[in-house]
């Protein structure tokens, strides 16, 4: 019988998602070197790896067995909603593209620059997702994947390691992520140059007052109250929970007033809250609960995906955002993923906070416009031809084509009605010209 007090500690074996992860991307001549890599990894290593090999899609996928015979960490063919672990491998599977955002999602999508799997889309995806604490290899390959992604790594505040050309069968791909800024590495010493970054990585969470994640048993359960003024959703939520055994529910609520007073007086790791709620709604019960209690994790959860809910729940202190239609497949790793101090969007809200990050950059780059870029704005959607503005401003012709195709790339406008919006919008142009 479970105790009464919900603060007890319990003891679980269920694994925590890895604090680091390794991506490894190769090509042509590149299984060797992979396989020298993994060797070289301690048995407890402390990381999570994902292997991004470029192979035909009609070739046996015989690419897990391999490695696996190569390394004492534990291999696996990548699958749709893995939890990134530590000590663990996750291999792409032939015909397919893999992100980490932030668990393991596999792509049916085309061919990127040719290949698939595309190492430049795992490479951002785990920039976006572990920034500092992302790291990218580049192995032996023709072509230039990853050299984009590598970029994105290195802006994120990650590290890259190219293998030195010199030890490759083919130098396409690391010699164009070297173009980056690389760490230029031999094959034989690039699995010492991982463990002694992931040292440092744990080193420098140590100085952060944070715990390295390892994949020993935890202490306790994760303590979690659901907030859900719909019974038959809160009970399903329930049933969902009580399954994992790193997970317990502690208390539930039924609308956002009682959510904020039972998360004040138990102090749950994380609260599951409906945007929709009586009494209160879920945005201003996220934001009274984290103001109690920063510590707090929040996982929205909505029938339905807005993007104004979405950005507003998100400013709250929501660090999750869960459909109610895939929350019976997302929502255990969800709170496992916010726990491990990474945010956890399904698609529909990453493509908001995608598209909300482009109006920004946008309003931004409209800001800076300078007077004659406004100028030229304004005519070009009052319809205008670039002959007839050059002579109303005093430029040439292909000064005022050069400047306004400039200028509709920054502000992220396609076609004379992008801009013409752009121009109404911005008072450029009134609605009646």
């Amino acid at each position: 019988m479970r105790d009464s007090d919900p603060r007890k500690a319990l003891r679980v074996t269920q694994p925590v998602a890895a604090d680091s992860l390794v991506v490894i991307a190769a090509s042509a001549g590149g299984l060797p070197a992979i396989r020298e890599v993994l060797a070289s990894l301690p048995a407890d290593f402390g990381g999570a790896v994902a292997i991004v090999q470029h192979r035909g899609d009609h070739y046996p996928d015989l690419l897990p067995e391999l490695l696996a015979r190569s390394t004492a960490l534990s291999v696996r063919q990548a699958a749709p909603g893995d939890v990134i672990l530590p000590g663990h491998v996750y291999v792409c599977p032939p015909g397919m593209h893999m992100t980490a955002r932030p668990c393991i999602q596999l792509i049916e999508g085309p061919h990127r620059k040719f290949v698939r799997p595309s190492a430049d889309l795992m490479f951002e995806s785990a920039a976006r997702t572990y920034g500092d604490r992302a790291i990218g290899v580049v192995l032996s390959g023709s072509g230039n994947d990853g050299a984009v992604g590598s970029r994105a790594i290195l802006d994120a505040g990650g590290r890259v390691i190219a293998q030195d050309p010199a030890s490759c069968e083919f130098e396409g791909m690391p010699t164009a992520a070297l173009a980056f800024g690389s760490d230029c590495v031999p094959v034989d010493r690039i699995g010492a140059a991982l463990t002694q970054l992931l040292g440092e990585a744990q080193m420098a969470l140590r100085g952060a007052g944070q715990s390295p994640v390892s994949s020993e048993t935890s202490a306790r359960a994760t303590t979690v109250l659901l907030a859900d003024d719909h019974r038959i959703v809160l009970d399903g939520l329930i049933a969902l929970l009580r399954v994992e055994p790193d997970l317990e529910v502690i208390a539930h609520a039924e609308s956002g007033r009682v959510a904020v007073q039972l998360a004040q007086q138990l102090a749950p790791d994380v609260v599951v809250m409906d945007i929709s709620m009586p009494d209160m709604d879920g945005i201003e019960a996220t934001q009274r609960i984290k103001t109690n209690n920063p510590r707090t994790n929040i996982v929205a959860l909505s029938a339905r995906v807005d993007d104004e809910s979405a950005l507003q729940i998100i400013e709250a202190g929501a660090t999750g955002y869960v459909g109610k239609e895939s929350a019976f497949r997302e929502l255990a790793t969800a709170i496992r993923t916010v726990l491990a101090r990474r945010p956890y969007w399904s698609p529909p809200v990453a493509a908001a906070i995608d598209r909300h990050r482009g109006q920004q950059a946008r309003f931004q780059a409209a800001r800076l416009l300078t007077v004659s870029e406004r100028d030229i704005v304004q005519l070009a959607a009052e319809g205008q031809s670039a002959e007839q503005i050059a002579s109303s401003l005093g430029f040439t012709t292909s000064f005022v084509e050069a400047r306004l195709a400039r200028t509709m790339q920054r502000l992220g406008l396609s076609n004379l009605a992008d801009l013409v919006r752009y121009a109404i919008r911005e008072g450029l142009r009134s609605l009646e010209h």
